[in-house]
Order: C-alpha cells, then sequence, then structure tokens
C-alpha cells in the first residue's frame, strides 16, 4: 500500500493505492473518507490497481474555504487521475462520490471505462435538500453532535441502527469531531448538480444500486439515474441503507465484484 499526497487542480488530496492491473477508483460520501473502502483492497488489489482517495474537505486532504460544487470535485478528480497516470478507469462511487462519478463521465466520458453507482442521483433531490437543511439547522442550534446523529438516521437503516450502537455512536463522535466549515461546504456542493441531460449519451456499462431502506437517497431517485443512462443495470437490496459498504459490505462488494468480471475484467480492461 502507498498512502501519499498529490497536487492536483491546484489543491493537495490525499491518495491510497493497493496492488496493480487496471486502475479502480472509489470515490467515498459526504463526510467520509477513504476509510470507508477498507474492504475493497482486499478484495480487488489481487487483480486492480486499486485507488482510494480523500475529496477536497475531507479526511486527509486540503480543505481550502467554500463554496465547493460536484463539478469542482469532479475536476479535482480528474486532475489526480491525470497526476497518477491513468488514462481510462473503472469507477464506484457511493452517494456524492456517485455524483462525482456521474460528472467526470459526462465531462470527459473517454477517462471512464465503466461506472458503478451506489445510492447516488442525478440531481438534488428535495429529500436530500431538506435533510441537508435539517442537519445545518441542528447544527448551528445544538452543536456538530447534534448535526451528526441527523445524519445517522438518515443514512444508516434501522435494522443496522438497532443492531449496532457501538458503531452509531463512533459515526457521531467522528463526525462531530470534524472540522465543520469544510463539511458544511461539501453539504452545499451539490446544490447546483444536474446531468440529466449529459446521462443519455454515455455509452460505457453501468450499474446501479439502491438500498430498500435508503432515506437520503430512495429507491426512485436512484433508479432515475438508472433509466437515463443507456444500458446501465438496476439494482435494489432489501434492507440496505445508505451507507452500503458498512451496512452489507459482503453484498455490496458482491455487486461490484460481479460486474467488474463481466465489464471491467483485468484481462480485457484498459489500463
Amino acid at each position: 500500500m502507498s498512502s501519499r499526497d498529490i497536487t492536483a487542480n491546484g489543491i493537495r488530496l490525499r491518495v491510497a493505492e493497493y496492488g496493480s492491473g487496471p486502475p479502480l477508483l472509489f470515490l467515498h460520501g459526504l463526510g467520509w473518507d477513504h476509510r470507508l473502502w477498507a474492504g475493497a483492497p482486499g478484495r480487488f488489489a489481487s487483480r486492480y490497481r486499486v485507488i482510494l482517495g480523500d475529496t477536497r474537505g475531507h479526511g486527509k486532504s486540503e480543505a481550502p474555504p467554500g463554496p465547493y460544487s460536484i463539478k469542482e470535485f469532479a475536476a479535482d478528480w480528474r486532475a489526480a487521475l491525470a497526476e497518477l497516470g491513468v488514462e481510462r478507469c473503472c469507477i464506484v462511487g457511493l452517494s456524492q462520490g456517485g455524483m462525482i462519478a456521474q460528472q467526470i463521465a459526462v465531462d470527459a466520458p473517454s477517462l471512464v471505462a465503466a461506472m458503478v453507482l451506489a445510492g447516488t442521483s442525478c440531481r438534488q433531490d428535495e429529500a436530500t435538500t431538506a435533510n441537508m437543511a435539517e442537519r445545518l439547522e441542528k447544527m448551528r442550534a445544538a452543536g456538530p453532535e447534534a448535526g451528526a446523529k441527523v445524519a445517522a438516521e438518515a443514512i444508516f437503516s434501522p435494522g443496522f441502527r438497532a443492531a449496532n450502537p457501538d458503531y452509531l455512536a463512533r459515526f457521531v463522535v467522528e463526525r462531530a469531531a470534524q472540522p465543520q466549515e469544510p463539511l458544511i461546504a461539501a453539504m452545499g456542493a451539490g446544490a447546483a448538480y444536474d446531468v440529466r441531460e449529459g446521462l443519455p449519451g454515455l455509452r460505457m456499462p453501468v450499474r446501479v444500486i439502491a438500498g430498500s431502506e435508503d432515506k437520503l437517497m430512495p429507491v426512485p431517485v436512484v433508479q432515475a439515474v438508472a433509466d437515463l443512462i443507456p444500458g446501465a443495470g438496476f439494482e435494489v437490496v432489501p434492507g440496505l441503507g445508505h451507507i452500503m459498504p458498512a451496512e452489507q459490505p459482503d453484498t455490496f462488494y458482491r455487486l461490484v465484484e460481479g460486474f467488474l468480471d463481466r465489464h471491467y475484467p483485468p484481462a480485457s480492461a484498459a489500463a
């Protein structure tokens, strides 16, 4: 494993790389960092060059003052891939990471060989907007921990919350301990996001995954992404909330693995 800082699009980004082979980029969601994908290297690094990273304002990456935007995040990652010598890759994106992946594919389709899009949208949805507003209201009225609790209720399924109280407690503490200004800037990044016009022109293989218990990105919102991309596969996972790699990692990574075996196998994928 190699973890290092690179300069891309004028800022410092933290990336971690595992294995070798066709590039496979994982993009995390709002408020997370590359550790969300802790299960990915063990599943894929024997066959792929697994690239994990922290998006602008997250984790160990630089957090310049906002506002942020999905288009800016996508430009960061396009520049990061160029810095890493990647000319073509498969992208796995969750939530805001899926938005970034779609933006990259629309802006630079030749860079994207395939995509797995999980719990994401093609524009800022009303439910997401309302949840972000509630988080901000709670943060300002009662502090970061109150905002983190609102986030937890939206992104984890009821079953997972009931079965994993210690995990939920750690999540609230860690989310509340993050620098709040970059988090708030990232929360507003989706305000102008809308790739609906660009998705019908995509021609790479795409798999879209939704969780049946996802409150933040409900099934119809996620399905709208698949409906707009020609030939995209769509699957709803029963009982799954928004943070799929945390709630059901085996199920999630099995779905990714099956997609890669069919559409981005090491023997034929472009490195």
